[in-house]
């Protein structure tokens, strides 16, 4: 835009905007574009155009499971610009955990050709809880992780501000922002992964309670699925929800069977937290949501039937599947980045491109048809 457009766009002056625009250059924020359009303030006179620079700095978010550590690498205006992921093993130690993450940050920023001073942000999620003072209280996923402050570690790496956050939180932070309840006020995300988790969206923002234990009760919720001490769920036919949902997907009748039998075992919690919150919508996310329609339809139903009052919840498919995690550590990035370079953390997420992020085309394929038991 010129400087005639941006004055009239702000209702600032010329002299404002000129101002303005010479700070934002000086930070490497702003640069005078190639080309030029007619109608400059002397007559024959092109006006210089100018463009915001994506480039100027980077963002990271990060998905810190005991299984798989993601992470997802943006510029300043929302374009993923590369992403990549490795596995973890649920019996290293909390160094060796936190090297593995470095590791792949590392590589992901080195096939961008960026260095660690690009970084503006880092946003982390975790599964467990994390207290007001930013460590994890308490995490069965990663106990060697507890109490200690992880954030610190990363931000003096890598010399940028760094957020953790519960995993379930951050993905529905990104099902609000860019998936399946953008235009919901008040929404609930469940989260099927190895465990069961759940985050409540009020009147537009995540919800963490008085301890941020909210969403922690899945032990009481869902306490008809068979999990283990740590609160892993304890799969039959396969080792996690997207692999029962894989098998379903080709009709192997005993997978078909488990997933009908988890669905009637989770739908009673899912009506309970319904009635607390009546939310817009209830999204279904992890590793459940490949299973499709179908297989949300089945358990609205049984949602449904539990639910005696005119309170019907609407049960729908997350849009990011697996991948919603690391889409909200992106989202928490951009807000400290904001802070840093704008002076205030109100200033909201640019719209994400996600390319690659984004859930593959194959796991849209036509659903099992999942029975009630």
């Amino acid at each position: 835009m010129t400087i005639a457009q941006l004055a009239r766009v702000t209702g600032l002056s010329r002299p404002t905007v000129d101002g303005v625009l010479a700070g934002l250059m000086s930070r490497g924020l702003v640069s005078i574009a190639d080309g030029s359009v007619g109608g400059g303030r002397d007559a024959g006179r092109p006006a210089k155009l100018y463009e915001f620079e994506a480039s100027a700095g980077l963002v990271a978010g990060l998905d810190v499971g005991a299984h798989v550590i993601r992470v997802v690498l943006a510029d300043l205006a929302g374009t993923v610009i590369a992403n990549d992921e490795t596995y973890n093993d649920p019996d290293l130690g909390g160094g060796d955990t936190l090297d593995r993450v470095f590791a792949l940050l590392d590589d992901v920023m080195a096939r961008a050709d960026a260095s660690p001073g690009d970084l503006l942000g880092v946003g982390v999620g975790v599964s467990g809880i994390v207290g007001a003072d930013g460590r994890i209280a308490l995490s069965w996923a990663l106990p060697t992780w507890n109490t200690v402050d992880i954030a610190s570690r990363i931000e003096q790496r890598y010399g940028c501000p760094v957020v953790l956050e519960n995993d379930a939180r951050m993905a529905s932070m990104a099902e609000h922002h860019v998936g399946a309840s953008k235009l919901a006020d008040n929404a609930v995300y469940v989260l099927v992964g190895h465990r069961l988790s759940t985050s409540l969206i009020i009147d537009g923002k995540v919800h963490r309670g008085r301890h941020h234990a909210s969403g922690e009760g899945s032990y009481l919720l869902f306490d008809e699925v068979d999990t283990d001490e740590a609160g892993n769920i304890n799969w039959k036919t396969a080792e996690t929800a997207e692999d029962v949902v894989s098998r379903s997907l080709k009709g192997e009748a005993d997978s078909i069977a488990e997933l009908s039998k988890f669905v009637e075992a989770i739908a009673p919690g899912i009506a309970a937290l319904s009635l607390v919150v009546d939310p817009d919508v209830v999204v279904i996310g992890g590793g459940l949501s490949r299973a499709g329609g179908i297989v949300i339809s089945a358990l609205q139903e049984s949602v449904h039937a539990r639910i005696r009052v005119p309170a019907l919840p609407t049960l729908v498919q997350s849009q990011l599947g697996s991948e919603a995690v690391v889409v909200g550590g992106l989202i928490r990035a951009y807000e400290l980045a904001g802070e840093r370079l704008f002076g205030t953390a109100e200033r909201s997420a640019p719209r994400l491109h996600l390319g690659a992020v984004l859930l593959p085309s194959d796991l849209r394929v036509p659903p099992v048809n999942v029975p009630r038991a």
